[in-house]
């Protein structure tokens, strides 16, 4: 709540007044992976399913990821996000403050496309999605057709994502 009430503070940039709280480089890789893997149900998304940790070596908070389990979607079941792009979730106060400026709309920006560029390899992921559904078929009853149509969504979902946060965000 002090972070909140400190934002509105005038005489200094919004990430000066934050970088003296909160390592920002991590911030914006934890907000961009949120956004990115469509993750609506956390601390950007939601305000939840995340911890924040204090570094006792430089006294910077780190915010941490929890409970992701609502990954891999485009929409969110808890707020309207018409008039953003999908890929940029901004319910967080402090990722909400970011957005709102150029700079941080950008940092947030250049940190995905970074994300992506580095990271982001759809044949890996699919790869993996399919070695992990041949390990789970044999326990997944038959009635749970569920898992089959949820699977597929998820590859769907990184089969796409590139392009679609490429577009929303002008990352050409």
């Amino acid at each position: 709540m002090l972070i909140a009430a400190s934002l509105r503070q005038q005489t200094q940039t919004v990430e000066q007044h934050l970088a003296k709280h909160l390592d920002m480089d991590a911030f914006y890789r934890f907000w961009a992976i949120e956004g990115l893997l469509g993750f609506w149900d956390g601390y950007s998304g939601n305000r939840n399913n995340f911890f924040c940790y204090l570094n006792p070596e430089n006294e910077k908070l780190y915010f941490l990821p929890w409970g992701a389990d609502s990954l891999f979607t485009n929409e969110s079941l808890v707020h309207d996000m018409r008039g953003k792009p999908k890929s940029v979730k901004t319910f967080g106060a402090i990722a909400s403050r970011l957005w709102s400026t150029k700079n941080g709309r950008q940092r947030y920006a250049s940190t995905i496309k970074q994300i992506l560029d580095q990271h982001w390899h759809e044949g890996a992921l699919l790869s993996e999605a399919d070695r992990l559904s041949k390990m789970l078929a044999p326990h997944v009853h038959s009635e749970q057709r569920r898992f089959d149509r949820k699977l597929d969504q998820i590859k769907r979902f990184i089969k796409n994502r590139r392009q679609e946060v490429t577009q929303e965000l002008n990352l050409e």
